[in-house]
């Protein structure tokens, strides 16, 4: 009758969402490997725009609608992807995690990757019931990050949608996610707009994986003055086989051409030292210049002019560059022997130059 509503409500706007370039995974998958790197061997600038989004209330799907500056098309219809919210902080190197206020969860699969923040991560199993979730970190063209409790989790992987239309280097791209409920589709002027500017994504070398600080993973605090980082090569022309490869595997690859550049940072992100050309995957970092004991190590890798889309980046704790500032000594008293002994006016570590080390206090004999 007249009275009648279409059930579901009126259609609202997609809160939680991505929208980005798409990696060169991705493209692999929905063109072909040998179609997109054709595609790129005559253009290295190319690159497409794809979008997620969280579930929104009542909704069944929603509809992608891009803007190149001529006006908004629809490109797609969105599936929206299983989600959920990170429980507590987690380190660059954790793999065991607890996810809450997860919605559709019994669609994840196993061996599907997801993005939380910037980082793609690799399913390793996930319990619905109590939301415990083990991962590989840093997959494709991602490394590892710390995150926070309450950041998002978008499993993506076979849930998301893209504009077919190729676009280039330095391009903008306007996108809306416009859902879809019984009651119609939202309207464009209603539908908040996500920019992306392409910055030839597909194109870039992975990072190096297996990032390590004298043999140790993501280390809190390092105590050597000239620490050894490793790394493990990539490829991404060869990583498209359909198994994701975490951060922590060895070698593959290199990709042809590839360098490397090791980049040091003080704690005000200073650029301190910078090695670049590095064909192997081991570097000697001389940390003694560090004005305090923060320090953060990039390593980044290079092909044909193009860096890897992110760097693999950790920041640790030097607790010994105070050992290499020049400290006011002075004698004090005579000790078993009647020799004056060095000793620093003051609290802290330090070096006499004789090498003796005291903690500022009192004589050591």
């Amino acid at each position: 009758g007249d009275g009648w509503v279409e059930p579901g409500g009126p259609p609202t706007v997609a809160t939680q969402r991505l929208v980005q370039e798409a990696p060169y995974y991705e493209l692999v998958q929905t063109l072909g490997q040998s179609s997109i790197d054709t595609n790129l061997a005559t253009d290295p600038s190319i690159g497409y725009v794809i979008a997620a989004a969280a579930p929104v209330d009542n909704a069944i799907n929603a509809t992608l609608s891009t803007d190149p500056g001529s006006g908004y098309e629809d490109v797609a219809v969105l599936d929206f992807c299983p989600t959920g919210e990170l429980s507590a902080d987690v380190s660059a190197k954790a793999t065991a995690w607890t996810i809450t206020n997860g919605e559709n969860l019994d669609e994840v699969a196993v061996g599907t990757h997801f993005q939380i923040d910037d980082e793609l991560c690799v399913v390793d199993s996930i319990d619905v019931g109590t939301g415990a979730l083990t991962v590989g970190r840093g997959v494709l063209d991602t490394s590892p990050r710390p995150h926070s409790a309450g950041a998002r989790l978008y499993f993506w992987d076979v849930y998301n949608a893209g504009d077919s239309t190729q676009y280039v280097d330095g391009e903008t791209i306007n996108v809306k996610i416009r859902p879809t409920t019984g009651q119609g589709t939202l309207a464009l002027a209603d539908a908040p707009v996500d920019a992306v500017t392409l910055d030839s994504r597909a194109i870039r070398p992975y990072p190096p994986g297996r990032f390590r600080i004298d043999g140790q993973d993501y280390p809190d605090e390092i105590f050597t003055s000239s620490p050894t980082v490793t790394w493990a090569h990539r490829d991404r022309v060869q990583q498209t086989a359909g198994t994701l490869v975490p951060h922590s595997s060895g070698d593959i690859g290199p990709e042809a051409g590839t360098t490397y550049t090791v980049e040091l940072y003080d704690e005000s992100d200073n650029l301190i030292d910078t090695q670049s050309g590095l064909t192997g995957t081991s570097a000697s970092v001389v940390l003694s210049s560090l004005p305090s004991n923060v320090a953060t190590i990039m390593v980044w890798s290079s092909r044909d002019g193009y860096l890897s889309w992110q760097a693999v980046r950790h920041t640790f704790l030097f607790p010994f560059a105070a050992l290499f500032v020049v400290l006011p000594l002075t004698y004090d008293e005579a000790d078993y022997n009647d020799e004056m002994t060095w000793v620093r006016q003051g609290p802290g570590p330090h070096v006499t130059p004789d090498g003796f080390e005291g903690d500022g206090f009192q004589a050591r004999m």
